[in-house]
């Protein structure tokens, strides 16, 4: 990637990237070169824009279908970096490809490994992302709806005048399921935030209405607020020091042994 990023002539590094592109023909094939391609072309297209490569993303994104793990993951690295190569012309397309491809959980991965990588170039890109995000908070599968969480969560870190009045809003929202990855999100933001860094005002103001949901009528929500509760306290344990005479009693009333929650399995 490197000698190809310093290459005297564009030519050589297109017929590189044509070449690596062009193993990603023989699925069924060994995997080592499968994944070597694609780590060589997700190295490549973090540090250039290979936008004028039309074919290349569905390529790279054909990898989801290798019977080998190994490539999926490679397949994924390499999306997530080819995008970050040129953020206006593949996010829309990847955006898209979450509806449309048949590995919808991987495409979902990588827009989260994309958003995990802070570039301030996302906030342009907000509006775009969150209907999309929203659509998958309503999934039953619980990893879909964790890895939309930590989506929101860091997409609330880059952007958070955008994004935090947004999750504000779903917090009263009908569905649970919405309710419960709104409210997970806000450990993935905080986080983001541990290292010293102050919360943003617009996440502090709205602090409280993520927490408060520890009385929400379904369990999915009230764990989620425990668990936002429990890293706000570990990470900034200043932002909640006034709201504890509200928070308290609403946590000691999630310790109390409730029997319609007790499950009986026979071993």
């Amino acid at each position: 990637a490197v000698c190809c990023t310093h290459a005297p002539d564009a030519h050589l590094r297109s017929a590189m990237v044509e070449r690596f592109g062009g193993e990603l023909a023989r699925l069924d094939g060994p995997p080592q070169p499968l994944v070597l391609a694609l780590l060589c072309l997700g190295e490549i297209g973090r540090a250039n824009d290979l936008s004028a490569h039309a074919p290349l993303l569905d390529a790279v994104m054909a990898g989801f279908g290798a019977p080998s793990e190994e490539v999926k993951a490679a397949a994924a690295f390499a999306l997530v970096n080819i995008a970050a190569g040129n953020l206006q012309h593949y996010l829309p397309t990847l955006l898209k490809h979450i509806h449309s491809s048949a590995h919808e959980y991987l495409v979902l991965h990588a827009l989260k490994e994309l958003i995990g990588s802070g570039q301030a170039t996302l906030r342009g890109y907000v509006e775009q992302m969150l209907p999309r995000l929203f659509e998958f908070a309503e999934r039953d599968e619980e990893g879909v709806r964790n890895v939309v969480a930590e989506c929101l969560g860091k997409l609330a870190a880059v952007a958070p005048d955008a994004v935090v009045p947004a999750l504000e809003a779903r917090l009263s929202h009908a569905s649970a399921l919405t309710r419960a990855a709104v409210v997970t999100s806000l450990r993935f933001t905080l986080t983001e935030f541990a290292s010293g860094t102050p919360i943003p005002a617009v996440l502090l103001d709205a602090l409280r209405q993520f927490l408060v949901r520890l009385e929400d009528a379904d369990l999915k929500v009230r764990r989620g607020a425990l668990l936002a509760l429990n890293c706000v306290a570990h990470n900034k344990p200043a932002a909640v020091r006034d709201s504890l005479p509200e928070l308290l009693p609403m946590l000691y009333e999630q310790t109390k042994k409730r029997p319609e929650l007790v499950h009986q399995v026979d071993l």
